[in-house]
């Protein structure tokens, strides 16, 4: 089995497929919102795309993120704990794949807010929020502004919450750490919940125990747990299924019920199918996959500009709605993997190599 969670380091296409999915989903529901606002601007009719209300299911896309992020810091903390050194050489891997590209989609939008702020109908440029938000450190937003300046963002602040948590468990043994962090998610998000804040509300949030459901897929999955390969199949179907029957509930306090436990499915599903069926998924799907981060930050600027040139252009009235829809969908995912190739693979290449950290160097 160790050959295997080794394995599993080196490749993981089903992850990779699945983040391009989470990503894309995300993106195109901010393109349904955004023909909404053309729709009361220029007095479009509506999209069939809204009218059956998919709108929110897009966003079921960070709960597959999450659930994602579990899975593979337990795969890659699994030798980690307890051993030397290992705190920082965690903490410096997951800051420098973090921070940078989401400083510079985040220096966009303040250069935007600041230097063009006819741009935006309602936000405006607030030094202190701009501080709070190259720091992912959340905050109550003033007037019409966004918790963080880039608002998606604030699923970033979830990721550093959990990677704290890592960090601490890695003093730990891995039995120790498991278990430790399930007692520590009931305490606090269910038992003693305390919300007085932004930050407060971050770490009492119930979305913490999809986390903590992927590193029990990975614990299972390295157990030996399978799941037959048709299995699988229904198992993804049925999480689909509730995606959409959830869409209204999934938005309630009980969100990581209601799409938390279809995202474990749907996770689930995808790796023992990987596993099962040794097949390899497409290599476009893979490279998607690579450049999600970049779509997930960079489509809340491609996305406005998109709707720009169709509203210059009269494309606007003249497209069907639906059309639209995935058009600006279509568009956002080319620039992302655009700008990835230009800015995000370089930028994390020439860190690694000049070996840029977020922490002292160890003696």
């Amino acid at each position: 089995m160790e050959n295997q969670v080794t394995a599993m380091r080196i490749r993981m296409d089903s992850i990779q497929a699945l983040r391009a999915i989470a990503a894309i989903a995300v993106v195109f529901c901010h393109a349904q919102g955004h023909l909404i606002g053309f729709q009361k601007k220029y007095g479009l009719g509506d999209a069939w795309l809204n009218l059956v209300d998919p709108f929110r299911v897009g966003q079921c896309g960070v709960d597959i993120f999450f659930v994602i992020s579990g899975f593979i810091m337990a795969l890659v903390t699994n030798d980690m704990h307890k051993r030397k050194g290992a705190i920082e050489d965690f903490a410096q891997k997951r800051l420098v794949r973090i921070f940078p590209p989401y400083w510079i989609w985040t220096f966009v939008m303040l250069f935007l807010l600041f230097f063009f702020p006819q741009f935006f109908s309602i936000r405006t440029f607030a030094l202190k929020e701009a501080v709070l938000s190259l720091l992912l450190i959340p905050y109550s937003p003033s007037s019409a502004n966004t918790s963080p300046v880039l608002s998606v963002g604030w699923t970033l602040s979830y990721e550093m919450y959990f990677y704290a948590l890592v960090c601490v468990g890695l003093l730990f043994s891995r039995k120790q750490f498991i278990a430790g962090m399930g007692i520590f998610f009931l305490i606090t998000t269910a038992i003693f919940p305390q919300k007085h804040g932004p930050i407060s509300n971050l770490t009492a949030n119930t979305l913490l125990w999809e986390f903590y459901a992927g590193m029990l897929l990975f614990e299972g999955y390295k157990a030996g747990a399978r799941l037959p390969a048709m299995l699988s199949i229904y198992l993804a179907m049925l999480a689909m299924t509730a995606f959409y029957y959830f869409a209204e509930d999934g938005m309630s306090h009980l969100r990581f019920i209601y799409w938390g436990i279809p995202a474990l499915a749907l996770v689930a599903s995808c790796i023992f199918f990987e596993q099962e069926t040794r097949r390899r998924v497409p290599k476009k799907f893979v490279f998607l996959g690579d450049a999600s981060y970049t779509l997930y930050l960079s489509h809340l600027v491609t996305l406005p500009g998109i709707g720009k040139l169709f509203a210059m252009s009269g494309l606007q009235k003249i497209v069907p709605p639906d059309v639209q829809i995935i058009l600006y969908t279509a568009a956002c995912i080319a620039l992302g993997c655009v700008l990835y190739v230009t800015i995000e693979k370089p930028l994390l290449n020439y860190c690694r190599n000049k070996k840029i950290t977020f922490t002292p160097n160890c003696p």
